[in-house]
């Protein structure tokens, strides 16, 4: 799994003015701090929080940049992106839909190999900012489909016991906690205790 480094900056009331999302381009590949050290990323690169954080009163503006430690992957995935944007402009929701889940197919259509706890790292970065503090918190982890596989049934479970938190479209912090859903991946070894740094 990528090292990924989200941006929730200036932590302010929103004006009156309602959301506005940007549409991103597939420019390519560029590098970014993360750890102190430099990483390849891309622009919401397999992330939603744009989206999560649009109507959030204490996000003013989000951005978020994500990756993965396979470089030819890395550097062929702004190509993929712009050619299936482009195969799929003038197509109804329907066929655009198709379209795009047989492009996912030919990226990865097969079960993943069993994942190495020693090879199979994650790395989440996180900064806030606002007027007068910033935070910044760090998890490490491994084994990133058994975390994806391990959520989703958490989801079940909690669904089976207890309305979610949000309906709709919302991240699974959103929807059940992060309190919780942090728990359920320690509990099972698959993070690391998160490292926070606060400045007020």
């Amino acid at each position: 799994m990528p090292p990924s480094r989200t941006h929730l900056p200036d932590r302010r009331l929103r004006q009156s003015t309602p959301p506005r999302a940007v549409m991103f381009q597939p420019s390519g590949v560029f590098l970014t701090t993360v750890k102190e050290s430099l990483d390849e990323c891309q622009r919401n690169g397999g992330t939603s929080h744009p989206v999560w954080f649009k109507r959030d009163p204490r996000v003013a503006n989000c951005k978020a940049q994500g990756g993965v430690f396979n470089a030819a992957l890395m550097h062929g995935v702004p190509q993929i992106v712009a050619g299936a944007l482009e195969a799929t402009k003038d197509m109804a929701a329907d066929e655009r839909n198709a379209a795009l889940t047989e492009t996912a197919r030919q990226v990865m259509n097969q079960m993943p190999p069993r994942e190495n706890p020693r090879v199979n790292k994650s790395l989440d970065s996180v900064h806030a900012s606002g007027p007068l503090g910033r935070a910044h918190c760090v998890i490490h982890g491994n084994s990133n489909y058994q975390q994806t596989g391990l959520l989703q049934a958490y989801a079940a479970y909690s669904l089976l016991q207890t309305p979610p938190k949000r309906v709709g479209f919302a991240s699974g912090c959103q929807a059940f906690g992060h309190r919780e859903l942090l728990g359920v991946l320690r509990g099972f070894g698959l993070v690391s205790e998160p490292r926070l740094t606060v400045q007020r």
